[in-house]
């Protein structure tokens, strides 16, 4: 067997092919493809839908915002965010603690 890696412009130019307006080639060669590189969110959205319409489950990770439709499509999504603020679990008990109590005080 073989294995493709599939770039944004590659994948625009096997759309545009002759007869392709149903995706007969895409179709053909996404189940080889095992990278795809600089590719657009609605590329990426296709991409996963084509798998999708393959009988195969598919897996998305991205930053959760150009992403957002692959995401959805996806069989399982998963949104990766850095730099995220970290909450330690001790400051999260203690925020929870003092939201308790100021909920305490206002029900008295």
């Amino acid at each position: 067997g073989f294995s493709l890696w599939l770039t944004g412009p590659a994948m625009n130019h096997c759309l545009s092919l002759p007869d392709e307006k149903h995706g007969t080639f895409f179709k053909k060669i996404i189940s080889r493809v095992q990278v795809f590189a600089r590719v657009t969110p609605k590329q990426k959205e296709l991409a996963i839908t084509t798998f999708k319409s393959l009988g195969l489950v598919t897996v998305m990770c991205g930053d959760g915002t150009n992403d957002v439709g692959a995401l959805k499509h996806a069989d399982v999504g998963v949104a990766i965010i850095s730099n995220a603020p970290e909450v330690k679990p001790e400051k999260k008990e203690l925020e929870r603690k003092e939201k308790e109590k100021s909920e305490k005080k206002m029900a008295i």
